[in-house]
């Protein structure tokens, strides 16, 4: 059965509709015109039939035709697909049913994956493995999905429809599935205890993604989701401080070991929308994050959010390897709270890590380090916040504030900075834009057989999407791959790649991937020569004369296949 999204997208002609608005003019395969969302004067807003999502160059807003309406009406999410459906004279009963039968249904089947938990011994096992014992189990309601989906149904008697509605099941054939079949099911609850969606994470070592979350429905939306508020909330309230992690995991083992005021984003950048839900009960916000450069990055991105709410927002940082899961698992309530007393604000973090990365010794060092932390002041748009950090920069630098104000208003004038090529480098952009304006030739191409390999974390995360969307619904579906994207800055950055995509010739984007693949893969082998490098050190520090000899011929097969690539 059709979810409302897919109803809509399926009716609604994006250019009729958007031509309602902005005067649009065909060129080429698109049309464009003046962009509603923002003043210009050349268009370069953009309208693509064949793919029904619109982006604007000069702004870098993009979407489909429910995110148009979004943003030009200011609705929400519900508030839009029940404008939309109106004005199309889609049946309600199409798609809308009672709040309260959802909420009902979502229930009964965190139910049933809980029994079928309780009877797979490899789900049990897998748990086990994580330290997850029984009385978690019941405490977070853990479930596993199997492939008796249609037993469930011929006891339950909330009629099918409702279940649909939620986008967690669809029919392959003849056959009704759930999209969670094969993993540990963990229920999401809203702050009243109620369930309103799931998220699911493979057991299988090789599936892609790890982690999949519920769709949008009229009761979950995952920006404004977190995991574990329910439980949290008071803990939050009487320490004023929420502790936010990323993974189900990591909140249920901190929440185990003893730090009850913990939530997490659901595996995703934290949004605005959770943010302002948290500061009902705090205004002090800590991320914990590992301590990469990912994990640093990610932080940085939330900066301007918590100073444009009033939030106080610190980091805490993991050894190196480590999770908050792994980490508070092996150090308990003592070692995670010593480190969570170190917290510090994330600005001043990223000053001391860069500061000790490039040092202060020289005028060379000073001026690398002023242009990795001045793009981050100069986005703030929190202007206390600015001119305190301008004023921090200037002390750790010696260079005079007005200098640093002089470059910043300079910019201002002449420089449009660009959130997106802080998310991904201009050729991972035009290649994520290249497979999913053209799937059908990203699938013969071996690019699945590297996703494992990807070093940047947003490109693994995009490409993982990708092909998880294929496999669920058999053929890729460009609309239904870009609502699984939770961060809105990603999904208008997605989009734009694929219009930027579509003006390439079919051998440009066959060339765009293939060097992909064959760069991806020697970085691979090359990263396997130093680890192998390492191993074979320490092999002859032991004088292991056997794993030597292995290493040496391991080594020369890699050193072989790096020369032939």
């Amino acid at each position: 059965m059709k979810t409302a999204v897919d109803t809509i997208l399926e009716k609604v002609d994006i250019v009729e509709f958007i031509s309602r608005y902005v005067r649009l003019k065909k060129t080429g395969r698109n049309f464009v015109g003046l962009c509603p969302f923002h003043k210009e004067k050349t268009p370069s807003f953009t309208v693509s039939p064949e793919k029904q999502l619109f982006y604007c160059f000069g702004c870098q807003t993009g979407g489909n035709v429910i995110s148009f309406v979004m943003k030009y009406e200011n609705m929400d999410f519900h508030d839009a697909i029940e404008s939309l459906s109106k004005e199309y004279g889609i049946p309600v009963q199409e798609w809308k049913v009672k709040t309260f039968a959802i909420y009902d249904a979502l229930s009964e089947l965190a139910e049933f994956y809980h029994k079928n938990l309780k009877q797979s011994q490899i789900a049990l096992r897998y748990l086990r493995e994580r330290d997850i014992d029984n009385e978690t189990i019941d405490k977070f309601k853990l479930g596993f999905s199997g492939k008796n989906i249609s037993e469930f149904f011929s006891s339950c008697k909330i009629p099918k429809d409702v279940f649909f509605s939620t986008g967690i099941l669809k029919i392959t054939g003849t056959e009704i599935q759930d999209i969670f079949r094969g993993r540990i099911v963990i229920p999401i609850y809203d702050v009243n205890g109620r369930v309103i969606g799931f998220g699911g994470r493979s057991i299988e070592k090789d599936r892609l993604p790890k982690y999949i979350n519920s769709p949008e429905s009229q009761v979950f939306s995952k920006r404004s989701v977190l995991f574990g508020l329910e439980k949290a909330k008071r803990d939050i309230v009487d320490k004023n401080l929420a502790i936010i992690v990323e993974g189900y995991f990591d909140m249920i083992s901190l929440y185990n070991c003893g730090i009850k005021n913990v939530v997490a984003s659901l595996g995703t950048a934290i949004t605005e929308e959770q943010i302002k839900k948290l500061k009902n009960y705090t205004e002090n916000i800590t991320l914990m994050l590992d301590s990469d450069e990912a994990g640093i990055k990610s932080a940085l991105r939330a900066i301007d959010t918590f100073s444009a709410n009033g939030v106080n927002g610190e980091i805490v940082l993991l050894p190196q390897n480590e999770d908050p899961d792994t980490f508070a698992r092996k150090n308990g309530y003592s070692g995670i709270s010593a480190l969570i007393q170190k917290r510090m604000p994330i600005i001043e973090y990223y000053f001391e890590y860069h500061k000790e990365k490039y040092g202060m010794e020289t005028v060379q060092k000073k001026l690398s380090f002023i242009r990795t932390v001045m793009p981050y002041i100069e986005q703030m748009r929190d202007n206390v916040h600015k001119r305190l950090y301008v004023k921090r920069i200037s002390e750790l630098t010696g260079v005079e504030e007005h200098i640093f104000w002089d470059e910043i208003e300079g910019k201002s004038k002449n420089i449009e900075f660009k959130e997106e090529e802080r998310i991904l480098p201009p050729v991972n952009k035009m290649l994520i834009g290249t497979i999913l304006d053209d799937p059908e030739l990203a699938y013969g191409s071996g690019l699945r057989e590297v996703v494992d390999y990807i070093k940047d974390g947003t490109l693994k995360r995009l490409m993982e999407e990708f092909f998880a969307t294929k496999m669920e619904r058999d053929v890729f579906d460009l609309n239904g791959y870009l609502f699984r994207l939770e961060n809105e800055d990603i999904r208008e950055f997605v989009v734009s790649g694929v219009f930027e995509a579509q003006r390439l010739e079919k051998d440009a984007k066959r060339k765009i991937i293939e060097d992909f693949i064959k760069y991806t893969k020697k970085s691979a082998m090359k990263e396997k020569l130093k680890m192998l490098t390492e191993r074979l050190a320490f092999a002859e520090r032991e004088k292991d004369e056997k794993k030597i000899s292995e290493i040496l011929i391991e080594k020369k097969e890699v050193l072989k296949a790096l020369k032939s690539s």
